[in-house]
This record gives C-alpha cells, sequence and structure tokens, in this order.
C-alpha cells in the first residue's frame, strides 16, 4: 500500500501528524485521491501492530476517521496517534555519560607492610539469627502490570458486545451490553469523535430495528387478511 505517492516530495518521518500533513491529506481527500496514515500504537483488541497503515476517510480539525488495513470498520483517531510514514522516526542520539575518575582502592589493613609482621584475623562473631533477620532488608515484589485493551463492538442487527483482553495474552469471552450503556459511558469520556461514531452506529440500528417493525406489521397484516378470508369460506 502506497501513502501518498501523488504528493510533490516523500513524507517527512515525524512522531505524529503534524498541521502540514494534516492540510495535505486534507487536499487529497477533496481531488479523491488515497491517503494513508499508519498506527503509532499497536491495538490488540483489533488485531493490530504499531505501523499498521490505515486509509483516511475524512478529516474534521485535529480527528481524522480511518479504516485500518484488515478491519471493516471506520475508527477515530488524533493526529497524536498516528503518523505519516510506516517507519518511526529515529531515536535521538543519547548525550554521552561523562566519566567519573576512578578512584584508587584503598590498602586492606591485612595488607603485609614490609619489615612488619602481618595483623592476626580474628574469627567474626556470628550475630544472632533474629539479628540477621532484622538486618536483612525486605524485598517487595514488584506490582504485576494492570494493562489490557476494552473493545466496544456494534454487530449489523444492532447488538452491542464488549471485549477485554488482559496483558498475559488472554481474551475474555465477549459480553452483550444494552445500547443506552454504551451510550452512556461513551458520553462519559468526553471524547467527541467516539461519541459521533457510536451516535452514528446507534441511529444505524434504530432505522434498522424500524424497518424491522414496519416489515412485521405487514405480515401480520397478510396474516390477518388471510385468516378472515378462510373465516369468510366456513
Amino acid at each position: 500500500m502506497w501513502g501518498m505517492a501523488t504528493t510533490r516530495k516523500a513524507a517527512k518521518a515525524t512522531r505524529h501528524l503534524t498541521d502540514d500533513q494534516l492540510v495535505e491529506l486534507s487536499e487529497a481527500l477533496k481531488e479523491g485521491k488515497r491517503a494513508t496514515v499508519y498506527l503509532r500504537e499497536p491495538l490488540p483488541g483489533l488485531g493490530l501492530e504499531a505501523g499498521a497503515s490505515a486509509r483516511v476517510v475524512s478529516i474534521d480539525g485535529n480527528t481524522l476517521i480511518v479504516r485500518p488495513r484488515g478491519v471493516d470498520d471506520e475508527i477515530p483517531f488524533e493526529a497524536e496517534e498516528l503518523r505519516r510514514t510506516k517507519a518511526a522516526p529515529p531515536e535521538p542520539p543519547k548525550p554521552a555519560k561523562s566519566q567519573a575518575p576512578r578512584k584508587r582502592a584503598p590498602k586492606s589493613q591485612s595488607q603485609a607492610v614490609p619489615g612488619k609482621p602481618a595483623p592476626v584475623k580474628e574469627d567474626p562473631v556470628e550475630a544472632p539469627a533474629a539479628s540477621r533477620a532484622l538486618a536483612a532488608p525486605r524485598r517487595k515484589s514488584a506490582p504485576k502490570s494492570a494493562a489490557c485493551a476494552i473493545t466496544l463492538r456494534a454487530d449489523e442487527t444492532g447488538g452491542w458486545s464488549v471485549e477485554v483482553e488482559r496483558s498475559s495474552g488472554q481474551q475474555l469471552k465477549p459480553a452483550s451490553v444494552t445500547p443506552d450503556a454504551v451510550l452512556r459511558a461513551v458520553e462519559a469520556l468526553g471524547h467527541p469523535a467516539a461519541l459521533r461514531t457510536a451516535q452514528t452506529a446507534l441511529d444505524a440500528a434504530r432505522d434498522a430495528a424500524a424497518r424491522r417493525v414496519e416489515e412485521l406489521k405487514q405480515k401480520l397484516l397478510e396474516a390477518e387478511s388471510a385468516l378472515h378470508s378462510l373465516n369468510d369460506k366456513e
């Protein structure tokens, strides 16, 4: 997949999308050209790795609606979460650490001095077990990582489910959630792009449910008409 090969010059490797790159992508969309960006961080819930490509669908200020490769869905991202090139820019060189002058080790007291007899080492007195236990520092166990990925997903019938994947790679069984609970949760996030996306999915599900109700009503009327016709023949 090529990323904006029609631009006048190759995209400069930056840590995230800049204002100039947002302008270039917007102009490409207006001209009907394909605009491609790349994810900075992985999305384990969707099976996407860092550097995965995504086609830009629309741009609203600093928010981009993209369709990642291999995912049949449009997802909102902020410009800080995307970059223009597949490969990340090289890390800046770290300043070299100044080497402190080495200090000479003091002469051991047990080292023999010419012309003097070597000192006699005394046997160390073993400290009681209780004293050693108190003197030994206690090691604290390192806290376990609590990182996880939580994904809300809407199906074609308007149903919603939540998926949870732990940092160990264990993926919990998806659980069904109601649309109103999804809307309340997304509203609490304070993320306008996510709210618009969830609202669009809920509106589409509502329209599909309304059409289904009309179809069922029509079938009910046809069934009642057939029943009346059969009763009249008796």
